[in-house]
């Protein structure tokens, strides 16, 4: 067999083998060209090429990313294992894919395990760092995805959770979402806010209602207001009471 480069075929090495087989052992993804003879008075028989591929990296499905990845929790994350030789097909069943560590307590699953050079990462149910590993042969790739959740509403550069004080009608009050696992980032878009409720007759709302700090607006009626933060859909959030 000989390795092709990107310029020219390089010289012949031996593979292994005997009676109608051989086998080609190389870890060097890549274009190869095979030929056989039936003993050293036979002329060489030029066969057929063979790809040899591999995982080149792991990223988030139809694009660049190769995380962290961040995701609310209750959610998915599409992913794809990209080949070397780029372009190329996986031999049929690969490449594999695992979860290699998650939070103590998860159970997230990847479907499909194995044929595809896609599959989705589901199941999140408990915030923290999820490794994923896409395999083809020896060849591998991971991809840590953080699932997010809001941990806790506080007054926007502080620590205090509350209550709040507004002291004259008309102020503001700047809010703010620490994540959980503390420190990372939220999603694109994300924490959401909404005021769960507030005086009769008030018609208070918060600004932006995406991201990571919200401005609670028009606090023109005495009593309280109560506002909440939430990552996704199925994240129970905290809330926050602005008196």
């Amino acid at each position: 067999y000989r390795p092709n480069s990107s310029s020219s075929w390089g010289s012949w090495g031996s593979a292994s083998g005997g009676d109608n087989t051989a086998i080609l052992s190389t870890t060097t993804p890549g274009l190869y060209q095979y030929r056989a003879r039936n003993g050293s008075a036979d002329t060489w028989k030029e066969s057929s090429e063979v790809t040899v591929v591999a995982v080149d990296k792991v990223v988030k499905q139809g694009t660049a990313d190769e995380g962290p990845l961040f995701v609310c929790i209750g959610g998915s994350v599409n992913l794809e294992a990209k080949p070397n030789p780029s372009g190329v097909s996986f031999p049929t069943g690969e490449p594999h894919w695992s979860i290699q560590s998650q939070p103590a307590g998860a159970s997230a699953l990847v479907n499909p395990t194995s044929g595809s050079a896609t599959t989705t990462l589901s199941s999140l149910t408990i915030a923290g760092n999820y490794v994923v590993k896409g395999a083809c042969g020896t060849s591998s790739d991971t991809i840590t995805i953080t699932v997010v959740k809001v941990d806790k509403v506080v007054k926007q550069g502080t620590t205090d959770e509350g209550p709040l004080y507004a002291v004259c009608p008309g102020d503001t009050v700047n809010l703010e979402a620490k994540p959980n696992p503390l420190g990372v980032s939220f999603p694109a878009g994300e924490p959401h806010w909404e005021i769960v409720s507030q005086p009769t007759g008030a018609s208070a709302f918060v600004s932006p209602s995406q991201g990571p700090t919200a401005t609670l607006y028009l606090l023109v009626k005495p009593g309280t207001y109560v506002v909440k933060s939430k990552c996704g859909a199925s994240d129970n959030g905290d809330t926050i009471d602005v008196v």
